[in-house]
């Protein structure tokens, strides 16, 4: 029973990586889905003796139906989502604190679906990873104070979505290059603050 929950589990997780990472993919599965659902309409009024003849039951009718529902709506759920991430003029200051190692790093950017300008903060206590180091780093949606802080260095940064917990970031300043690894909870979406976990790139 284990192992079998296990299979389903890995199942519903490379489904759910297909629909937000793999464009091309999350295409023909939305193909798939619309033709099965409209399969399931067709037949849904079907009296079970007349389902049989397609090799069908009521209760399958109902569970494809509810399936292709679902994945249709996390396929809308992923492309929205997807074009949300998209953005321009990218810019970030890096600042460290006047008592110690503490850091703040700075993103501005613009939204390009909306044009929206947007800020996030990133708060570094221990200061950078080193290169077998893992940081600790909050995350918040918003500009914070650089009371304290002198800033040490700015530039550009690119950013690569690994997976829904993961992402790269390389930030290209005027003193050096940074590319660091980030872990993001689930939660994601949910208020900030946003615990992450940074590693260096080598």
């Amino acid at each position: 029973m284990k192992k079998t929950k296990s299979k389903i589990a890995d199942k519903t997780d490379r489904i759910i990586h297909t629909v937000y990472f793999s464009p091309k993919k999350r295409s023909k599965l939305k193909k798939d889905f619309k033709n099965l659902l409209e399969y399931m309409r067709a037949v849904w009024d079907l009296k079970e003796e007349e389902l049989k003849e397609y090799d069908l039951d009521k209760e399958t009718v109902v569970h494809c139906t509810d399936t292709s529902v679902k994945i249709l709506k996390m396929i809308e759920t992923a492309r929205k989502w997807r074009k949300k991430l998209k953005m321009r003029n990218k810019s970030f200051g890096l600042y460290k604190h006047k008592d110690g190692h503490k850091l703040l790093i700075e993103f501005n950017f613009v939204r390009s679906v909306s044009g929206k300008r947007d800020v996030s903060t990133w708060v570094l206590a221990e200061g950078l990873p080193g290169k077998s180091k893992v940081v600790n780093c909050i995350w918040y949606k918003r500009r914070l104070s650089k009371k304290g802080y002198k800033q040490i260095d700015s530039g550009t940064f690119f950013q690569r979505i690994v997976s829904l917990t993961e992402a790269c970031y390389t930030l290209k300043g005027i003193a050096k290059t940074i590319k660091l690894n980030i872990t993001v909870p689930i939660t994601v979406f949910e208020n900030e603050p946003i615990k992450l976990k940074l590693r260096l790139i080598n």
